[in-house]
């Protein structure tokens, strides 16, 4: 039994055409990533207002520099964009702590659980339901300017990640290099209609990912979100990390956990610094698409074919029966097509906006960029990486040359829509 369930996690959900990362214990190994699920409070440390402070001053000279960056060229004829040098640290700030601490897409789930066959069948639908949706993100994406640009210029983007960040159901969690915009998130909570307040009571916490520390297997579940052409993510120098189902982010490596007491104070102090560098949540359409997808009932078989697709193995059909009838009986409304959700005419209407948004980026961004030239065998192995200058890079950089060899063995998984990550950029 245990040889052939897989985990259910965006391992599937992200890259699902790349059979590596669907994994089974055995297949991938998942070093000291992979936790029990009933893991122990992990130990936190308490750290004052004034070391806080101290931490935000010392950070801010490194953090004022402009995100730099490197377009990847190889073989495939696709580009991919690579943050260089990638920083050290990683920062994810919470307004309180939750043990365990999971992704948006497991957070539903009422018992712990590593394989969809140990789900009721509410949760294993709640789960498929909010995969469907991230396609169908996807597929709403269609006519946005940075798309067709990307499928123009064969410039992969990494859409689960966008999809994550601007608040769908993933299996990834939000992290930011910029530790001031991560203690805006642990110092500022969120409501509808009402936006982002000052906590005043109660204990936030800030966690550091020290990259340097973690397996050399694992640090592809780290990626750079802030490198793409979309306003929100670039700002918030977003990245994400990945978990499969069951595995708390505290059992993370290399892990510090800090917790403070919230205050006015100090809620206030993060804002104006944060805000000082520009509005944090620049207007972006992608946050209108996305709450109308996460608040929709309605779903395309097309998309739950999808989901399905995406777990493969992971979903155990004998169990739950066909995903579209499990759905359907969630309550949720089957359609045969996709049926748009912003019409043809609110594309229309945003597409000079969106238009002159990405040409700023570029203008932006173009004096921080390099191109790098891969050459890589026929198994996806890196052979030589180097400058159009002629200079080499050592295949002894792992940022670089490990990142190449996992784009260079993906597939695409829908040629019509996705960039596939077969280079970099």
């Amino acid at each position: 039994m245990e040889k052939w369930r897989k985990r259910a996690g965006v391992g599937t959900a992200r890259r699902a055409y790349n059979h590596r990362h669907q994994s089974t214990p055995g297949i991938r190994s998942m070093a000291r990533f992979e936790p029990l699920v009933s893991s122990p409070l992990r130990r936190s440390n308490f750290i004052t207002r004034e070391e806080l402070v101290a931490m935000l001053d010392r950070h801010k000279t490194i953090s004022s520099e402009p995100l730099k960056w490197c377009i990847c060229s190889g073989e495939g004829g696709l580009s991919y964009p690579l943050p260089t040098p990638n920083p050290r640290f990683l920062y994810r700030g919470q307004t309180e702590r939750h043990v365990p601490c999971f992704p948006s897409l497991f957070r539903h789930i009422r018992y712990p659980a590593k394989y969809m066959d140990q789900l009721d069948a509410a949760d294993a639908a709640s789960m498929v339901a909010n995969m469907a949706k991230v396609y169908t993100f996807f597929s709403e994406l269609r006519p946005h300017p940075v798309v067709k640009w990307a499928k123009r210029t064969r410039v992969s983007v990494e859409y689960h990640e966008v999809a994550q960040h601007h608040g769908l159901a993933t299996a990834l969690l939000d992290l930011s290099s910029s530790l001031e915009v991560a203690m805006f998130f642990a110092t500022h909570e969120y409501a509808e209609h009402v936006g982002f307040s000052p906590c005043t009571e109660g204990r936030g916490v800030l966690y550091i990912v020290d990259r340097k520390g973690i397996p050399t297997q694992q640090l592809e579940r780290l990626r750079s979100v802030a490198i793409q052409p979309f306003a929100r993510p670039y700002r918030q120098q977003a990245w994400s990390c990945e978990l499969l189902m069951g595995e708390c982010f505290e059992e993370c490596p290399c892990l510090a956990i800090l917790e403070f007491d919230h205050s006015v104070e100090l809620a206030q102090l993060v804002r104006e610094r944060v805000e000082s560098r520009g509005n944090l949540f620049p207007i972006d359409v992608l946050s209108v698409l996305a709450d109308a997808v996460m608040k929709t009932d309605t779903l395309s078989r097309a998309a739950i074919a999808e989901a399905k697709r995406t777990l493969g193995r992971a979903y155990p059909e004998d169990t739950f029966g066909p995903p579209d009838e499990l759905v359907r009986k969630a309550g949720y409304t089957m359609t045969e097509r996709h049926a748009p959700i912003l019409t043809k005419g609110f594309w229309e209407a945003n597409t000079a906006v969106l238009d002159a948004s990405l040409r700023a980026w570029l203008k932006a961004t173009a004096e921080h960029r390099e191109r790098i030239v891969v050459r890589h065998n026929k198994a996806g192995k890196v052979v030589a990486v180097g400058r159009l200058n002629g200079s080499l890079i050592s295949l002894d950089d792992f940022e670089i040359v490990h990142q190449a060899e996992r784009l260079y063995t993906g597939q695409p998984v829908d040629p019509d829509f996705a960039v596939p990550p077969t280079l970099i950029v």
